[in-house]
C-alpha cells in the first residue's frame, strides 16, 4: 500500500493549493461547511469550492489559468473567468496566487504547467524581466496584466488598454481631447499609453511625484499634484488609483468643483462599482464609466489571450453580478 500525503497551505497564498489539491496530488482538502466561517487561514467555503471552482472536475488535464497579485483574493476575476470556462465546457480553472514574491511563484508555475495569468498590482512592472515575449503595445507601456505561456515561454500582453480605450471611445472622441490621468503605476501607463496613441492631450496627476514626472515624461504629458485638477479644463478623467475602494472606500483621489460639458469620468475601481468619485461626476452630469466595465472589457481580451474565444460582455457581466450578490449574502 502506498502512502499518501494531505498538505495544508495555509494563508492567502495557500488559497491556490487548496483549490488545485487534487492536481497536486493531495489526498484530501478542508473547506468550511455551508453556512460556517473558515477554521483556518486560506480555508474556502465548500459551496466556493465546487461551484466557482468546480473542484471535483478538476484533474491532471485540467489547464490552470490564473491571477497574480497581492492582495487578490477579492478579486472578482475567478468568478468571472471560471462561469465562462464552465460555460464553455473547457476542463479549465482560474485561480488566485495571493504571492509577495514572484521567484516562487514563477519556479511554482512551470511545475504546475500554467497555460497563463492575470497580473495586478504589484507585478504588472515586476513581470517584465520573466517575460520572454512581450506584445508590442505592453513593450510601449512598459507594464505586462496578460501573460500566456507559449512552447515553455511567457508571452506578456497588456489588455488594461482595451480596458480604458474601448468604453471611452464609445462615448467619446478621443483625438484632441484634454485627457488627465490620475495615478503612475501600470494601470496608469496603460490608461496614458493608449489616450496618447489615440490623439488625447495628456496631464499626469500623481501623489508620487517622482513617478508621475517620470510616466509624463514617456508620454509626452503635463505633470501636477493631486490637487491641481481644478487648473485643467478636461475632457476625460481617468482614476488609476485605488482610492475609493478596498480600504478607502469613502476616499477620491480628486476633488471635483465642475465638469465640462460631455466629460468623461473613468474610475478604475470596480468595488464598490459606484465611487465617490464617479457619484460626484453624474451629479455634475458627467457620463460616468465603472471599473466593472473595465474590468470586463479587459478580462474579454485575456480569455481570448488564453484560450482563442472571446467571451461576450453580457456573459462576463452577468458573471460578476452574480459573484457581487452572493458576497453580499455572506
Amino acid at each position: 500500500m502506498g502512502v499518501g500525503f494531505a498538505p495544508i497551505a495555509l494563508g492567502p497564498s495557500g488559497v491556490s493549493a487548496r483549490i488545485l489539491a487534487s492536481r497536486l496530488e493531495s489526498e484530501l482538502v478542508y473547506a468550511s461547511a455551508r453556512g460556517y466561517a473558515a477554521t483556518g487561514p486560506g480555508q474556502l467555503g465548500l459551496e466556493e469550492l465546487l461551484s466557482q471552482y468546480r473542484f471535483s472536475s478538476i484533474g491532471p488535464q485540467t489547464d490552470i489559468y490564473g491571477i497574480l497579485g497581492h492582495p487578490v483574493l477579492e478579486s472578482l476575476s475567478p468568478a468571472i473567468h471560471n462561469a465562462w470556462l464552465s460555460k464553455k465546457g473547457l476542463d479549465a480553472v482560474y485561480v488566485p496566487f495571493d504571492e509577495v514574491d514572484i521567484e516562487p511563484f514563477a519556479e511554482a508555475a512551470k511545475v504546475m504547467g500554467l497555460g497563463g495569468f492575470s497580473v495586478t498590482r504589484p507585478f504588472k512592472e515586476a513581470v517584465l524581466p520573466w517575460v520572454q515575449e512581450i506584445d508590442s503595445s505592453a513593450r510601449g507601456i512598459g507594464a505586462v496584466n496578460t501573460v500566456v505561456v507559449r512552447d515553455g515561454k511567457w508571452v506578456g500582453f497588456n489588455t488594461d488598454l482595451h480596458g480604458v480605450i474601448s468604453p471611452i471611445a464609445k462615448r467619446i472622441s478621443i483625438d484632441g481631447k484634454l485627457a488627465v490621468v490620475v495615478g503612475s503605476g501600470g494601470a496608469a501607463k496603460a490608461a496614458s499609453y493608449g489616450l496618447a496613441q489615440n490623439g488625447a492631450k495628456l496631464v499626469i496627476l500623481g501623489r508620487n511625484a517622482a513617478k508621475a514626472a517620470e510616466l509624463a515624461q514617456e508620454v509626452s504629458a503635463k505633470v501636477g499634484c493631486l490637487d491641481d485638477l481644478a487648473r485643467f479644463e478636461w475632457d476625460i478623467l481617468v482614476n488609476a488609483t485605488p482610492l475609493g475602494g478596498g480600504e478607502d472606500p469613502d476616499k477620491t483621489p480628486v476633488r471635483l468643483d465642475r465638469v465640462k460639458p460631455g466629460a468623461v469620468v473613468l474610475d478604475m475601481v470596480y468595488d464598490p462599482e459606484w465611487t465617490p468619485l464617479l457619484l460626484a461626476a453624474k451629479s455634475y452630469g458627467a457620463r460616468v464609466i465603472s471599473g466593472l466595465e473595465m474590468l470586463i472589457v479587459q478580462a474579454i481580451v485575456q480569455a481570448e489571450v488564453w484560450t482563442g474565444e472571446a467571451p461576450t460582455f453580457d456573459e462576463l457581466g452577468k458573471a460578476a453580478r452574480a459573484e457581487i450578490e452572493r458576497r453580499k449574502t455572506k
